[in-house]
């Protein structure tokens, strides 16, 4: 069994982990982003590109902080942008998601993965915090 150091320690690890390969995925999906870009002109509202965008500046935002220094500059708020910011609940996304098929096969995985990003860094910031709100 993990004490709560260490478990930490392996959280912080595995979103490192995660944040390295979002990052290859998102350069290996390029041209899968470009035909994307061109296959979907929005009539109203953002481009799924852009909606991906936003999401993953937020999420892996919080990642990177996680995994340069261990914790984020406001913890209870970006536990709280974690939760709201569920890839698949954004209607754009999702409705790109379940038309693509197996068209666009990298950006699909790209687009799990960052939601299982951000879970994962999700479950570290509530383990940190409930680790130094416990009384010693």
């Amino acid at each position: 069994m993990l004490t709560f150091p260490n478990q930490i320690g392996s959280q912080q690890d595995q979103v490192a982990h995660f944040l390295d390969r979002l990052t290859k995925l998102y350069q290996e999906a390029k041209s899968e982003r470009t035909q994307a870009a061109a296959d979907s002109a929005p009539e109203a509202g953002f481009s799924i590109l852009e909606e991906l965008e936003m999401l993953t500046v937020s999420i892996s935002g919080y990642a990177t902080q996680i995994q340069t220094t261990g914790k984020v500059k406001d913890t209870e708020k970006a536990i709280g942008d974690l939760r709201q910011f569920n890839v698949f609940e954004n209607t754009v996304i999702n409705q790109f998601y379940q038309a693509a098929d197996n068209d666009y096969p990298k950006l699909q995985a790209y687009i799990q993965l960052i939601d299982y990003l951000r879970l994962l860094s999700l479950e570290y910031l509530q383990t940190v915090s409930q680790f130094y709100s416990v009384p010693a």
